[in-house]
């Protein structure tokens, strides 16, 4: 099991590596700005579907998360459906 959660780890990390870009504006109702975070988790080079991913916040009291489609791909969402994450460091489930 270790070794799974291990590979998942590497695969979101290279994921999201290639998959963070352009981002969204700040919100008008004071929420702080997300940037667009994407990526596709994968297991001995296969998808893993339907996966719970958890951005957990160092600091700060945004958690992001995503559920992998069928082909392992997954969006994040802060506030609103993949909205994508606030900036910062996380701890990844």
């Amino acid at each position: 099991m270790n070794c799974r959660i291990a590979g998942l780890m590497i695969g979101i990390g290279i994921a999201l590596s290639c998959g963070c870009s352009g981002g969204s504006n700040p919100w008008k109702d004071g929420r702080p700005k997300t940037v667009d975070v994407a990526g596709t988790v994968t297991y001995n080079g296969e998808p893993v579907s339907d996966a719970t991913i958890t951005f957990l916040p160092v600091s700060g009291s945004h958690t992001a998360y995503a559920r992998t489609d069928s082909r392992g791909r997954f969006e994040l969402t802060t506030f609103e459906d993949e909205d994508g994450a606030v900036p910062g460091e996380y701890k990844v489930t």
